[in-house]
């Protein structure tokens, strides 16, 4: 039988609109220098999901879509079920650019609980072998397509997966029956299942490195039980440690690679919920139990930086609630007007940038129809209904303006069919940075400072910058192609050390921040990181110097432009038009996308 931590049992509406639980346990800024300024970039801040259309596409072959990641910013994949017990068998399906393929069925499975990836194109999917347990299973995807699944002994189920970062090893966790167990997967290959002393079940897995990863849990199905965080390093698990006043764990979000928050709930010793708990992880080790008493439990929570995260939870007295977390203390929970519900390892809340998270859900009753609930600057605003939907369990974001929410149709006939959502979080700029060419930065609205270069003797002026997708970092580059790194920006590569045609006169980061493309002023483009080379106008007599570049929003191709308004377009970019064919009083100097 399906087992589930405090908060994060599989909520199901059936035929009547009502409330059934399928399981048989449920456990309980300031400008640093003064030069020509070269350059900017703005900073994508507030916004709210696309309010007035939401519309869910069916996912054909499937019943019920239970979980789903996305690996770039243009493929995502979701797992569930097709069929209903005992004959259900479990499907993958790939999505593009926010619409579903086929479902593919996997034989040998009764559901696919949840999905992660190592890269764009291999992830990994856990489940049991049948619809109410049974065995658990691994099943390797490669490019959206499901291979075969691999039985894991002595497991009853595996509900929950993350991978680690840069690596092809991801861990599963689940349980068989009595114990918590851990299975390492690597390069799809499941490995035999580490059971866990002192544990019950295992909740949502979290890695913060290429060899660190920790789950939440609970230690006991009997009353009273206590939340437990365990440690798993390399894929072997460590010593669970019980956190007092916690009935269970069931979520967690690691903002940093030292700092995670775990969400559950505080119970009496009959089971009873008696309020949220909130539990600051810091390198492994978790702090006090924080305890939101006007909460019954917290069961998801998604961070926006390394102090701040978004929890989602019930509310005595039936109903719901968005909870800001800051520095670890619960603040004042905010009811949200839909019933959130999720599926084991699932993501209610998902925050695709510094500034805006997404809920989803349904409305609940007899004519239930999913929902979205936009928070922004952790306020909630209010719950948009998703046509064609009658129930949302999960929500990943690709990027920082998109989010996909998956779950299933309205039940018709004791049927219904997955669904998927498209969501659009629309950013307007908060703020911008200005970067001048000694590498002094100046910041405006409620861009932050980060750093600059303003101090540092410079081989060769400034020209350009990027910010990363959240909006908490940047980097700066020279005319030398030499890289500087600020906040979270990460080091991909430059061009310092090459000996260029051309100087380089601009930059545009990829969709992640996994990379970034420079581009000199003879049109020619250097790729760093995970930015893929779509064509340069480096072969090209240019009637003037290139001065700039801008990405699209997939990074699927860029726009590159000359000092004369000329256009150049490359990948999926499209010529909107240009100020080639004008008189200009004085040069163009750069380019931004919309």
């Amino acid at each position: 039988m399906k087992r589930f931590i405090v908060g994060r049992a599989v909520r199901n509406l059936n035929l009547n609109g009502q409330t059934t639980l399928r399981a048989a346990r449920l456990l309980s800024g300031m400008a640093l220098a003064c030069a020509t300024v070269v350059g900017s970039t703005a900073l994508m801040t507030s916004g709210t999901a696309a309010a007035s259309s939401l519309s869910a596409q069916t996912a054909s072959g499937s019943s019920d879509l239970q979980n789903v990641t996305c690996p770039s910013p243009t493929t995502c994949v979701a797992v569930g079920t097709s069929g209903t017990y005992p004959s259900a068998v479990g499907v993958v399906v790939p999505i593009t650019n926010g619409i579903p393929g086929t479902a593919q069925t996997v034989s040998g499975t009764g559901s696919l609980a949840d999905v992660a990836c190592t890269s764009a194109t291999a992830c990994v999917a856990v489940g049991s072998m049948t619809d109410n347990g049974g065995e658990g299973v691994v099943v390797a995807i490669t490019g959206g397509t499901a291979g075969a699944a691999q039985d894991v002994a002595t497991t009853d189920q595996l509900l929950n997966v993350a991978c680690e970062p840069s690596t092809t090893m991801c861990v599963a966790t689940g349980d068989n029956g009595t114990e918590g167990a851990v299975v390492l997967v690597t390069a799809g290959v499941a490995g035999a299942a580490a059971l866990v002393a002192g544990t019950a079940a295992l909740g949502q897995v979290a890695c913060t490195s290429s060899t660190f990863c920790m789950t939440v849990g609970q230690n006991t199905f009997n009353n009273p039980s206590s939340g437990l965080v365990l440690p798993i390093t390399s894929g072997v698990p460590g010593a669970a440690v019980d956190v007092a006043n916690t009935g269970g764990l069931g979520s967690i979000a690691c903002p940093t690679s030292t700092v995670c928050e775990a969400v559950g709930a505080d119970t009496n010793g009959s089971g009873g919920f008696v309020g949220g708990a909130a539990v600051t992880v810091t390198s492994g080790v978790p702090g006090s139990a924080q305890v939101l008493t006007s909460v019954n439990t917290f069961n998801s929570v998604a961070c926006t930086s390394a102090t701040s995260c978004v929890a989602t939870g019930g509310v005595f007295g039936g109903s719901t609630s968005v909870t800001v977390i800051a520095n670890g203390t619960p603040g004042t929970p905010q009811n949200a007007p839909i019933f959130l519900g999720e599926s084991p390892g699932s993501n209610i809340v998902a925050c695709p940038n510094s500034t805006n998270c997404v809920a989803v859900g349904a409305s609940g009753g007899t004519s239930s129809v999913g929902q979205v609930v936009p928070v922004t600057n952790g306020t909630a605003g209010s719950a948009e209904a998703v046509s064609g939907s009658g129930f949302l369990r999960d929500v990943a974001c690709p990027t920082t303006s998109t989010c996909v929410a998956v779950g299933n149709t309205a039940f018709t006939g004791g049927s219904s069919t997955g669904v998927v959502v498209d969501i659009s979080v629309g950013p307007s700029a908060g703020g911008y940075w200005l970067v001048a060419s000694d590498g002094g930065i100046f910041t405006y609205g409620d861009a932050v400072f980060h750093g600059s270069a303003g101090a540092i003797a410079l081989n060769k002026p400034i020209v350009g910058m990027a910010a990363t997708p959240d909006g908490g970092g940047y980097w700066l580059v020279a005319s030398d192609g030499g890289i500087f790194t600020y906040g979270d920006a990460v080091f991909h590569g430059s061009t310092g050390n090459i000996v260029l045609n051309k100087p380089i006169v601009g930059m545009a980061a990829t969709p992640d921040g996994g990379g970034y493309w420079l581009v000199a002023s003879d049109g020619g483009i250097f790729t760093e990181g995970d930015a893929v080379f779509h064509g340069s106008a480096g072969g090209i007599h240019l009637n003037k110097p290139i001065v700039g570049m801008a990405a699209t929003p997939d990074g699927g191709g860029y726009w590159l432009v000359a000092s004369d308004g000329g256009i150049f377009t490359y990948g999926d970019a499209v010529f909107h038009g240009s100020a080639g064919g004008i008189i200009l009083n004085k040069p163009i100097v750069g380019m931004s996308a919309d």
